[in-house]
């Protein structure tokens, strides 16, 4: 009874009332839509800063006491050995040496300075670079180099010409080679990608001059939250007097910054759209049952309680909200699956803080749920204000106003 009650009431007032859900559905589709966004950006530094920076990182021990990063000492002794250890070891999904060192590119009379990187070709710390080719195709055999398109644009160069790749080795002495531009990559962030060139690992040997010796090895694990529990694990086999382990979370510092923020953020965000909603949601139902306070003072005078008259307040409140949160659910869903696969082009303004051209999106569940409890919450919150209210009108007041 009380509930055909309530929906004879939305449906009298439905001007209003379609206020009421048009607010609580635009304020679900943004924070969806919000949501989406962020997760997706998210998704991206987690894929690009953990996935390909590896889970855990390996180095001779000492390395850490160096002031250069990209110093040619302390030397790993065999890492082949290694990383046969390594790949043996439960929840170790692999892992890869990896060998960065500081060069400078020549052409003509032209040069640039930058961080040189020796990698596996189809190994995980170069799938950034691969699945972002513009030009030419993603070869390191032989004499190759990668560079970005920036990179290439300041020193003259196109795909198929030649360029000095100039490094100090570790004796100290000059040492260089003339290299092929095999191709040109783009990964939508010209700040990492005009500062790295991308070469073989035996390359990156030859060039430095450290024959079978190397400088990291990073382990991708089967989870990120194996990290710790690995290196327990390795450490029992290397000790630290032999080798120096980080976890991604130590190296990666910045991205649990960034998951924080992101948390903080989506709270702020959510917490306005909240307040927003509520003020306009508040005030439209409890004009609506201000409108009808004749009618519910006449329900009261015949018999019907305060909490009766709150329950009609509330299950208005339902219909509202369970109408106005399925519509901006499903058109921010909508939004975001689409997004998802193309992106958001931002143009310069995304590269210029760091997230790429395009803004990425992803659809996460736990995400949409929240924002629907959000827009429920809201909605109930704001009836049971207006039903509070009214239920404590006298009943002579109201059929006064009648």
């Amino acid at each position: 009874m009380l509930w055909k009650m309530s929906w004879q009431f939305t449906r009298k007032q439905w001007k209003r009332n379609l206020l009421v859900a048009g607010a609580v559905a635009a304020s679900v589709f943004v924070m969806v839509f919000l949501s989406g966004m962020l997760a997706g950006v998210k998704n991206q530094f987690e894929e690009k800063m953990v996935r390909e920076g590896g889970h855990l990182r390996l180095h001779a021990a000492g390395w850490s006491q160096q002031p250069d990063p990209l110093a040619l000492v302390p030397v790993l002794k065999d890492p082949g050995t290694i990383l046969a250890r390594l790949k043996s070891v439960p929840g170790i999904q692999t892992a890869e040496e990896f060998l960065p060192f500081g060069g400078m590119l020549l052409n003509g009379e032209k040069s640039l300075f930058l961080e040189v990187d020796g990698v596996e070709a189809q190994g995980f710390a170069a799938k950034g670079v691969r699945d972002s080719f513009q030009l030419g195709e993603f070869s390191l055999a032989g004499r190759s180099v990668v560079v970005s398109v920036g990179a290439a644009k300041l020193l003259g160069l196109k795909e198929g010409d030649s360029v000095v790749v100039l490094t100090q080795d570790s004796w100290d002495m000059p040492s260089y080679r003339e290299l092929t531009v095999t191709g040109l990559y783009s990964t939508g962030n010209p700040g990492s990608d005009d500062g790295h060139a991308l070469v073989s690992l035996p390359m990156a040997k030859e060039l430095t001059g450290l024959g079978s010796g190397g400088l990291e090895i990073r382990v991708l694990a089967d989870s990120s939250q194996d990290a710790d529990r690995l290196r327990t694990q390795v450490t029992k086999v290397y000790p630290p007097t032999t080798l120096e382990i980080q976890t991604w979370s130590e190296f990666q510092g910045s991205f649990l910054v960034f998951v924080k923020l992101f948390d903080v953020f989506m709270l702020g965000i959510n917490c306005f759209l909240v307040v927003v909603a509520a003020m306009v949601i508040t005030n439209s139902l409890l004009m609506n049952f201000l409108e009808r306070l004749p009618v519910m003072a006449t329900l009261r005078a015949i018999g019907m309680r305060k909490s009766g008259a709150l329950g009609l307040a509330l299950r208005e409140g339902v219909i509202l909200g369970g109408l106005g949160t399925a519509a901006g659910t499903i058109l921010g869903c909508l939004a975001v699956l689409i997004l998802s696969g193309q992106g958001l082009d931002m143009g310069q303004a995304g590269a210029a803080i760091g997230v790429g051209a395009k803004i990425p999106f992803a659809l996460e569940g736990y995400l949409v749920l929240e924002c629907v409890a959000a827009g429920l919450v809201t909605v109930l919150l704001a009836a049971l204000y207006s039903g509070v209210t009214g239920a404590r009108t006298p009943i002579l007041d109201g059929l006064a106003e009648a």
